[in-house]
């Protein structure tokens, strides 16, 4: 059986084994990896799928697609999806598109209607930036809703052990009052769930729809712990209320459920 793979876009890939023919049932990997200015977005044909690398079985002849966008400032966010986003691809209005900026990301939030804008200083550059539907663990924090989801991105170029921000621009009319994130911290370095409001160094600040992200380079907040002048981050903004949560069926028998995700509170839309 013979498996064929297309490029659409700019980028390359690799199949592990590669042969020219396979046993029915065979095992394939296959990882693309996009050339500079552009990122890989999904594999199309006979599969659909995102993910990279990918894992398939071999069990007829197959034709399949990798397909890659323009992404020129390198930020995990194609171009076509920021210059899509606010004020005409501008979201923080500086005059820029977005689109060219390495340090300004602006894409989908989870609901896939509305934009999000978050910004790094100059000089910094942020990478791997995308929103999360389907978060590591669903162990959400107590008593918070979580209606635009999740987000992880990168925060590179700033001095080893030094500090940094990223500011999140949601739409006007949204105000949080919390903000959560999953990984390591210094104290427990199993990843779990934890608040993540500002202790006077680390944390975040949150201004209604404006929330500023304090890290200090492998501390609190920083999911690798470590000094590498790179900062790693999942989380996401929610809203604290004081209704009491709905109940079912959990693991330690108590009945309760921890939170809500997307589909809990009705979708926003703004622009």
């Amino acid at each position: 059986m013979s498996l064929t793979i297309n490029i659409v876009g700019s980028g390359n890939f690799e199949i592990d084994p590669e042969k020219d023919y396979y046993a029915e049932g065979s095992l394939i990997t296959m990882t693309a990896t996009a050339n500079s200015g552009w990122m890989f977005s999904e594999w199309t044909g006979e599969l659909d799928s995102s993910d990279n690398p990918e894992r398939i079985s071999i069990n007829s002849d197959m034709t399949i697609t990798a397909v890659f966008l323009a992404d020129f400032d390198n930020d995990g966010v194609s171009n076509k999806e920021e210059n899509a986003g606010p004020n005409n691809g501008d979201g923080n209005n500086d005059g820029i598109l977005d689109s060219l900026q390495s340090n300004v990301g602006c894409l989908l939030i989870g609901n896939a209607t509305d934009y999000v804008v978050l910004e790094t200083p100059p000089g910094t550059l942020i990478k791997n930036c995308k929103a999360v539907v389907e978060p590591p663990n669903n162990n959400y924090p107590y008593g918070v809703d979580f209606a635009y989801g999740f987000f992880s991105f990168t925060v590179a170029g700033i001095r080893i052990g030094g500090s940094t921000s990223t500011t999140f621009y949601f739409p006007s009319e949204v105000i949080f009052n919390t903000y959560s994130k999953y990984g390591q911290t210094p104290d427990d370095l199993f990843n779990h769930w934890y608040d993540f409001l500002f202790d006077g160094q680390t944390g975040a600040k949150i201004n209604k729809n404006i929330i500023t992200l304090n890290f200090v380079d492998g501390k609190r907040g920083d999911d690798d712990l470590t000094e590498n002048g790179i900062i790693v981050d999942i989380g996401g903004p929610g809203v604290k209320s004081t209704i009491s949560p709905e109940f079912g069926s959990n693991s330690n028998g108590t009945g309760d459920t921890y939170g809500c995700f997307v589909g809990c509170l009705p979708e926003i839309s703004v622009y």
